[in-house]
């Protein structure tokens, strides 16, 4: 290959690089966008689903993943799970910029204090790894109330780790939906294990599609429309007897 040629293409080269860039920057910005355009019709439908009972337990329940992310003895504790909401911070933050930055906000309230009344959020932030070059999620810990009934298994609780009792206990601890909210992806092993996975979930899955999960888990809700399309035929039957009917009388 000559000078030439070598030239051209390293020029070729580096504007296909800037090219790249400007495609990155293109797809960040209409993120930014469509979370913002968004962002008020999510909070609409947050006020809606409140009057919805057991929705999001519902919607949890539906989803095969979620459940193989989390311990079973978290489920019963799920059917108090009032509100999830997912919140980025380019929606109401003006200095934000990345789009892939966000909270997760939970709500739990139990009629007979199953599990304490509270709303807990937890805050991610998308870094990138500096081994793979990959983008990643970090967190930062968020408190909150673990069920007395989990006294037995919260981590946090557990006086003796070195016994093989309470490592057993340790470790189903650690395995807890609760232990999430400890989750900050800087610790690998010694914290929840798929924290990232479950979050992604979260947020890419359950929260955006949660209507149609709902709809799909409750039978019943579309047999209205069914029975419209059935009248519909009935009516149209009825009016043909009528017209025969007609007939019959001017004869």
């Amino acid at each position: 290959m000559s000078d030439t040629e070598t030239n051209l293409l390293e020029n070729t080269l580096v504007g296909l690089a800037g090219i790249e860039q400007e495609v990155d920057q293109a797809e960040r910005d209409a993120d930014i966008f469509r979370i913002k355009k968004t962002h008020p019709i999510y909070i609409k439908r947050r006020q809606l689903l409140l009057d919805v009972p057991k929705f999001w337990y519902i919607v949890i329940a539906q989803n095969e993943d979620f459940i193989d992310y989390i311990g079973p003895e978290d489920l019963k504790f799920l059917e108090f799970v009032k509100d999830i909401y997912v919140e980025y911070d380019v929606a109401t933050n003006d200095e934000a910029t990345n789009p892939r930055d966000f909270s997760i906000t939970f709500q739990f309230e139990a009629p007979h204090g199953e599990i304490a009344a509270q709303s807990v959020t937890k805050k991610f932030k998308t870094v990138m790894d500096e081994d793979n070059h990959e983008e990643r999620l970090i967190s930062t810990v968020a408190s909150v109330e673990w069920p007395v009934e989990l006294a037995s298994i919260t981590p946090h609780l557990i006086a003796d780790k070195t016994s093989a009792e309470g490592k057993k206990k340790y470790r189903l601890g650690m395995r807890s939906f609760f232990a999430w909210f400890k989750w900050t992806g800087l610790k690998p092993g010694k914290e929840f294990r798929n924290g990232e996975e479950l979050t992604r979930l979260i947020v890419e899955e359950l929260f955006p599609y949660a209507v149609k999960y709902y709809t799909e888990a409750v039978p019943g809700l579309n047999e209205d429309s069914e029975d419209e399309s059935s009248e519909e035929l009935d009516l149209s039957g009825e009016e043909e007897e009528e017209e025969n009917a007609t007939k019959k009388r001017k004869l």
